[in-house]
């Protein structure tokens, strides 16, 4: 597991917070239509003592009359069908690997573009405002602002149908999106868009995942690079991701992320949503996000109950997670406590993504 990878240095650090840590524990659901429905007791059912079986007298059989010899039919022989010839499946490829030579990051840039950013960069703002790769610490990015700089360019540029767009879920994920003006905006879909670039490939370029079901024109298809895009997706007109020509193009992040915040543009402008409309009338498939990038999925939306209860969960530890923003430490550290309580992948995603102040009305 990705923990596995702390640094002594950073065990040392943050040990003593740990330990000070009493054990999370997840709140039980208020409704009571949530919880869990105990098993009930079987009755033993009485087994009816059987009546007693007739006597058989068995009739005795009439002598058989030997049959008539009929004369065989001639039947003239079939015409051989031809035997179809299946169609080949093609063999897997190998996983692609990232070409020799990629761009070079280059020095880090004096200011990320956007001032809530720089402040917090420089100590006047909450580090919860930066992208989740600011302070990872089960991967060192060697440039965290060039990626942030770009990231802040490029949803300037192909990302304003995120920023303009007031998604139907928005209350999921964050509470006071309306009441943000577009630089905060701008802020949270920098920090959505890096928390599921961290649960994709936890911001390794050369991650790759081989999908089992073959593409529409039975191509085996690999998700690739940071945001775990295939060369069959980004091919997709609709999406306009003209900078990605080949598989090396996937493993360069520039073009995994633009490609990826054009997608994301226009799935946001098809669907309004992130994910689904979490109400109770919701159905249908995968909306928002959840069209492509599986941590965005959960299972419980499929039905209308556990849609209703998985919205009421939110909403309940909704006040927890905004807590987290006034962490001193990076909230990944709080990862394997969660899961020992039980956390599941969506409720990570959410987590990570609603620990943003901006999102959160300020505590009085």
């Amino acid at each position: 597991m990705k923990w596995s990878f702390v640094s002594l240095c950073s065990l040392m650090v943050f040990g003593l917070a740990a330990q000070a840590r009493p054990p999370i524990v997840l709140p039980k659901p208020l409704n009571p239509a949530c919880l869990p429905t105990p098993t009930p007791t079987p009755v033993p059912t009485p087994v009816p003592t059987p009546p007693p079986r007739p006597v058989f007298t068995p009739t005795p059989s009439p002598t058989p009359v030997p049959p008539q010899v009929q004369p065989t039919p001639v039947v003239p022989a079939p015409t051989p069908k031809p035997t179809p010839k299946p169609s080949p499946t093609p063999s897997r490829p190998p996983n692609p690997k990232p070409p020799l030579t990629l761009p070079v990051d280059g020095a880090e840039p004096n200011t990320v573009g956007l001032l809530v950013l720089d402040e917090a960069l420089a100590g006047k703002g909450s580090p919860a405002l930066l992208p989740l790769w600011h302070g990872y610490p089960w991967r060192k990015l060697s440039h965290p602002k060039t990626w942030t700089a770009f990231l802040i360019e490029t949803l300037r540029a192909d990302g304003q149908a995120l920023i303009e767009t007031v998604p139907k879920d928005i209350k999921y994920y964050c509470p006071r999106y309306e009441k943000l003006d577009s630089d905060d905006r701008l802020a949270f879909w920098a920090r959505l868009f890096s928390v599921l670039a961290e649960h994709e490939s936890s911001f390794d370029i050369s991650t790759v995942l081989y999908e089992t079901q073959l593409s529409s024109e039975r191509e085996h298809v690999f998700s690739t690079g940071v945001m775990q895009l295939s060369i069959v997706s980004s091919r997709d007109r609709k999406y306009g991701c003209t900078m990605i020509q080949t598989q090396d193009d996937l493993f360069d992040w520039r073009k995994n992320m633009g490609c990826a915040i054009r997608m994301m543009s226009q799935i946001m402008k098809r669907d309004q949503a992130i994910t689904v409309d979490l109400g109770p009338e919701s159905t249908g498939p995968w909306r928002g996000f959840s069209r492509y990038w599986a941590p965005f999925r959960d299972n419980r939306m499929k039905s209308p109950l556990a849609r209703q209860c998985l919205s009421e969960m939110i909403l309940q530890r909704q006040k927890d997670w905004a807590k987290e923003a006034s962490l001193s430490f990076h909230p990944s550290y709080l990862d394997e406590d969660y899961q020992k309580a039980g956390e599941r992948r969506f409720e990570h995603l959410l987590r990570l993504i609603n620990a943003f102040p901006l999102c959160h009305e300020p505590a009085h």
